[in-house]
């Protein structure tokens, strides 16, 4: 199956060839419908000034070439019988138009085609007009229209291709252009499902371990409790795991569902500091936020600093830098440098992480920020250790 950008460009390459196609077919028609007017145009003028002629001296020989082009244009006296009376070189005595053309042309101007002409062998337009109880014949060759003509269809025949090559090349960039932010969020979305899978694998397993040898008979009840609590950390571990993957997957399709009330800041920093028995600096602001999900973010933060940081951790608040900051300080070691750039990023750990965490604590916490309005950060600490940090706008504060 081809590449959806080629498909595309096949579909817009086909579009502008329609497009071209009749573009330039009513052009041809247009240039075609304005050369015969044209044409019309000049037969009535050399008409209008050969019958006056005619009318003055009954002849066409007194012209001496100044009414027509020798070559391209011509003129026939005929009586009202048809008889030739006159003609302009190289034309002969035969009659230009048959018997019924001048029963017509007796009674007003006639337009008529010719494939040839006696004396030139090429293609002409004639036009008749009665004068005087007569009738004139006016022709002028149609070469110099089917020229142009000509000249217009290779005009199309290479200019069109060329045009309809340029149009695919730019189809194919811009569809390589709209496509690109589609093929990464695919790549990314699949990405995603991969390490999501890859997270989900350990803790099933090891429930699925747990349960069957729970099962089996041969433990003791001792031995059974501890498989029980074993299994219920992993079911819990499965449960977080899952509402992280819920909030992520709800801010790829930008939906964070959010319960928004006012809070005291120094009251949250003060619960979610004692549940992991950190020290709290906070400065007592009212704030409009989801208190469960801000709650997770600042336990996130701290389950981070503990985890991977360390000494004590410290979780401070109050009005910086324009705006309301939650940072949470350890005196660990600190990210690795090329470490800060992705701190947020979905499934990311620094190079000395242990392996048991999930990968999306901080991700987590980037959601959460954003669905606020605000930012997550991460620095190191000049004097050692790691400094991570949600700023939350001062438009949710009173």
């Amino acid at each position: 199956m081809l590449p959806l950008r080629i498909r595309l460009t096949l579909l817009f390459s086909l579009a502008m060839a329609l497009v071209l196609a009749g573009v330039g077919w009513f052009a041809y028609a247009r240039i075609a419908t304005d050369l015969s007017r044209t044409l019309d145009q000049q037969l009535r003028g050399r008409a209008q000034d050969l019958s006056a002629l005619v009318r003055r001296r009954g002849s066409l020989r007194t012209t001496e070439g100044r009414l027509v082009e020798p070559g391209e244009s011509f003129a026939q006296l005929l009586t009202a019988r048809g008889r030739v009376l006159d003609a302009t070189p190289p034309l002969t005595r035969r009659s230009l138009i048959s018997a019924s053309e001048l029963r017509l042309a007796r009674d007003g101007e006639l337009f008529v085609n010719r494939p040839s002409v006696p004396g030139l062998d090429e293609p002409a337009r004639l036009l008749a007009v009665p004068v005087s109880g007569q009738v004139l014949v006016t022709g002028v060759t149609r070469e110099n229209r089917a020229e142009t003509l000509s000249s217009v269809r290779q005009a199309f025949l290479i200019g069109g291709p060329v045009a309809l090559l340029l149009a695919a090349l730019a189809g194919f960039a811009l569809a390589g252009a709209a496509l690109r932010p589609f093929e990464a969020g695919v790549r990314r979305e699949r990405r995603f499902v991969a390490d999501a899978s890859h997270q989900l694998r350990t803790p099933l397993s090891h429930l699925t371990t747990e349960l069957e040898l729970a099962q089996s008979g041969s433990r003791s009840p001792a031995e059974l409790r501890e498989a029980l609590a074993s299994a219920a950390e992993s079911t819990a571990q499965l449960s977080r795991l899952a509402d992280g993957l819920l909030l992520l997957a709800s801010a790829d399709d930008g939906r964070v569902p959010l319960k928004l009330d006012e809070l005291d800041l120094a009251d949250v920093a003060r619960h979610v500091a004692k549940l992991h028995g950190a020290e709290v600096e906070a400065e007592p602001l009212v704030v409009r936020a989801d208190p469960l999900r801000l709650e997770q973010a600042l336990m996130n933060m701290l389950d981070n600093a503990q985890r991977h940081g360390g000494g004590d951790v410290m979780l401070t608040a109050g009005r910086r830098n324009g705006s309301v900051e939650l940072h949470v300080l350890d005196h660990g070691a600190g990210f690795p440098p090329d470490y800060l750039a992705h701190a947020f990023e979905r499934f990311t750990r620094a190079d000395r992480a242990p392996a048991d965490g999930s990968g999306l604590g901080l991700a987590i916490v980037d959601t959460i920020a954003r669905a606020h309005g605000g930012e997550a950060h991460a620095a190191n600490r000049p004097g050692g250790g790691a400094d991570v940090w949600v700023a939350l706008p001062l438009r949710s504060v009173r």
